[in-house]
């Protein structure tokens, strides 16, 4: 392009939908995009843009993600003695925290510095969304990308002109009602003894692993344990819900007053210079709300690890058993345990064994006992860990894992799946993820990748008598791209939301698409062979699905083909490939299911019986809170009378004066009262229960002691909770809705007018 032109960089395909319903795209204008989405669109429009993918070379990638972790390690140093709660450095346990953000920021400036000086564009033009700095996807707002770009034509001396989305960022709104466990396992209450031997907080990584571990628990010598879990139909006094413990009013306020002036965006600056075009660039005012989001996450690390001292105060466990521990929270939380002399255990819900910088970005320094699926993982983790902890291989919790493993051990495991007869179609299920962005740019090419989902079309074009169907990934894919027309012009191919391993019943091969994934060993497993294509596949650490026998590769698309054809045509190959990618998966996965589960107790203990001798007796100011908990918990399932929530509630809080607040970490009385009333408003655990909500929540603010009763003017809140939980129930009479509906015009009329046109459409279908 000429120097007189300029570029848009643009970060995902709404950007690039919005330019366009704007007409903002003209002959001076280009657009750079290291996006996928992106790009594949102005390719099939013939568009010629500027892919910036092409500037991040191997080389360059190394060094941001090495420049990203010593940025983190300096921001800690930096803040180091600042920010410290209850005695503990937060900033220290959640310097990884920004890793992310960073190599994200390092990325894009080294991606559009050379774009700058290679084109020298007479003015830029960039969006301006610059609020969230946090993202869960690969479709979360780019505000970092953004900011970057603004920071480098300010570096350059560049005019730029920000846009802005014609349709801001809404979030879906889509919420999904927590699982219902199909299993109670019921547990012994601490309230029996004096501690409990085993605390269990959200071991597995969803509720089908937790499921899992619970009927493992019953088997345990030791009785005397207790569960935390996420919200789920567990009730009763061995179990309670993580949500009502971690919404306990923590005393945080003094931490929350020394990150004021990172809420105010006033951090370090964050160098970019990674490339010879930056020079001493550093992100300043474009980058500050980065500031802003890493405030609230210490104040979020300070809750987490006021929760560990709680937990171990309340139970005293010998052990407790936490999840996935990567999170900056998590490390709090376990810290907050260890502080207190209780030993942890991680359960690590893994996957495909694999050589990758993630065990060292999520695993560097990170203390506590490591359960894992795999040997090959145990070793990986235990480079990077806190030395003096054990990192043991137990197997896969998955219960889809689990029934896999066992079909495949049965007689029909030893014969292809697919259908006998004439009349059925081969089919081929293509296993996709991210393969590359500028958030995660390690493992592969976007450009390769484009090329080969070209190439993956016209072969489906050439075989028609094949089902092709995309599985992608539920979080991390490029969702707009599998929409697109090139992709819905092609009869055979179609993309499927079900489950892999319905998926997997029928189909006769398996493909993994320049990644590597979890769902080989579902596929192996379910007797379906695994080719691995790596046609943009960059990555040159070692792979061992490739390297022990884990999945046949294919280096082009057209070589997949081949070998797609060949495992459909020769039966006695195909049976080779299973038999050694069966081995692989008992090689590399200890056990799944109960085996895995029972290798977990089996650890647990281990761990207590060779671990130091049992903590202090648990706090009985502290259990007294855990046993308020469970009284509002159990007496909005219907399980508790009146008069029996009463009298138990007078006996939980006869002792729990300010001062004995104040000494477990609590704020106030009123403040612990407000939470109660909350969780009588929550409406999962009283599904079962017609009480009326708002007046679960009334009658609980009745029984407490006057020294933990809220105002009336606090209570509102959890009020109009109720009656919102109560309006939203399905079915609901007439006159229930219609009492709601006035009371929220009472409490909150700004609510109101939402509620009419729903209250009228009702009224218009009841008959009186």
């Amino acid at each position: 392009m000429s120097a007189a032109g300029t570029i848009a960089f643009v970060a995902n395909r709404r950007q690039l939908d919005s330019l366009r319903r704007h007409g903002a795209l003209g002959t001076h204008m280009t657009v750079a995009s290291a996006d996928l989405d992106v790009s594949f669109a102005l390719e099939e429009a013939d568009v010629p843009f500027i892919d910036l993918e092409q500037y991040l070379d191997a080389r360059l990638q190394r060094a941001c993600v090495e420049a990203a972790s010593l940025c983190c390690n300096s921001v800690a140093a930096t803040f180091n003695g600042r920010f410290v709660h209850m005695g503990c450095d937060i900033a220290g346990l959640m310097r990884m925290e920004l890793y992310n953000s960073i190599k994200y920021a390092l990325s894009a400036a080294a991606v559009v510095l050379a774009a700058i000086e290679k084109h020298r564009p007479a003015r830029i033009v960039h969006f301006g969304e610059m609020q969230r700095a946090t993202f869960s996807s690969a479709n979360a707002p780019p505000d970092i990308f953004n900011a970057v770009v603004a920071c480098c034509a300010e570096h350059c001396g560049i005019p730029a002109s920000p846009v802005f989305l014609d349709q801001p960022h809404v979030p879906s709104g889509k919420s999904e009602n927590p699982p219902t466990y199909e299993s109670v396992v019921p547990g012994v209450s601490p309230s029996h003894g004096d501690n409990c031997s085993v605390l269990f907080v959200c071991p597995g990584s969803d509720y089908r692993e937790d499921e899992q571990l619970h009927r493992a628990i019953s088997g345990l010598d030791r009785p005397d344990w207790f569960l935390v879990l996420p919200a789920g139909g567990m009730s009763g006094l061995g179990h309670v819900c993580i949500d009502y413990l971690l919404g306990l009013p923590f005393a945080s306020e003094d931490l929350s007053r020394r990150v004021e002036s990172l809420r105010n965006g006033n951090g370090p600056g964050i160098p970019l210079g990674t490339s010879p075009a930056a020079g001493e660039l550093k992100a300043g005012k474009c980058l500050s709300f980065v500031w802003r989001e890493y405030a609230e996450r210490l104040v979020r690390g300070a809750g987490w690890y006021s929760f560990g001292r709680f937990l171990a105060h309340a139970f005293a466990p010998e052990l407790a058993v936490v999840g996935w521990d990567s999170p900056g929270h998590k490390r709090c939380m376990i810290q907050g345990l260890q502080d207190a002399g209780i030993q942890t255990l991680s359960i690590i819900h893994g996957g495909v064994p694999k050589d990758s910088f993630v065990y060292r970005s999520y695993c560097e320094r990170t203390g506590g006992h490591v359960a894992v699926w795999s040997r090959y993982e145990a070793g990986q983790m235990a480079l990077w860990r806190a030395k003096g902890y054990r990192t043991v291989p137990v197997g896969c919790l998955r219960t889809d894992i689990a029934q896999l493993a066992a079909r495949s051990a049965g007689p029909e495991g030893r014969q292809p799946l697919r259908s006998a007869g004439p009349a059925k179609r081969p089919k081929v299920v293509l296993f996709t993820t991210l393969v590359s962005s500028l958030i995660d740019t390690t493992f592969g090419s976007s450009p390769l990748h484009r090329q080969s989902w070209r190439k993956i079309l016209r072969m489906c074009q050439r075989h028609p008598e094949w089902d092709m169907v995309i599985k992608k990934h539920p979080r991390w894919d490029y969702d707009t791209l599998y929409e697109s027309r090139a992709f819905r012009a092609v009869d055979n191919l179609r993309l499927s939301e079900a489950a892999p391993i319905d998926l997997l019943v029928d189909a006769d091969v398996a493909v993994l698409v320049n990644n590597i994934s979890t769902t080989a060993m579902e596929s192996i497993l379910a007797g379906v062979p695994v080719v691995f294509l790596r046609e943009a596949v960059t990555c040159t650490a070692r792979q061992p699905l490739v390297e022990d026998g884990g999945a046949q590769t294919a280096e082009t698309v057209e070589e997949l083909e081949r070998q797609i054809e060949r495992l459909l045509a020769e039966p006695a190959h195909r049976e080779e490939l299973l038999r050694r990618q069966r081995t692989f998966v008992h090689k590399h996965i200890c056990a799944t299911g109960a085996e895995a589960a029972q290798n977990v107790t089996r650890l647990i203990g281990e761990l207590v019986d060779a671990g130091p001798s049992r903590a202090a007796a648990r706090d009985a100011r502290a259990w007294a809170v855990v046993q308020l908990i469970l009284c509002v918990d159990v007496f909005k399932t219907g399980l508790f009378t009146y008069r029996q929530f009463r009298d138990a509630v007078k006996q939980a809080a006869h002792s729990l004066t300010e001062q004995a607040l104040r000494a477990i970490g609590l704020s106030s009385g009123s403040d612990l009262g407000r939470h109660l009333l909350w969780v009588a408003a929550d409406n999962y655990r009283a599904r079962g229960n017609p009480t009326f909500q708002p007046w679960r929540v009334y009658r609980t603010r009745r029984v407490l002691p006057k020294h933990l009763r809220p105002s009336l003017g606090t209570s509102c809140g959890a009020l109009v909770a109720g009656l919102h939980c109560e309006a939203n129930k399905k079915p609901v009479g007439l006159l229930r809705r219609g009492i709601c509906l006035l009371a929220l015009a009472t409490f909150a009329p700004a609510r109101l007018s939402s509620r009419v046109r729903r209250f009228l459409q009702a009224a218009s279908r009841c008959s009186f």
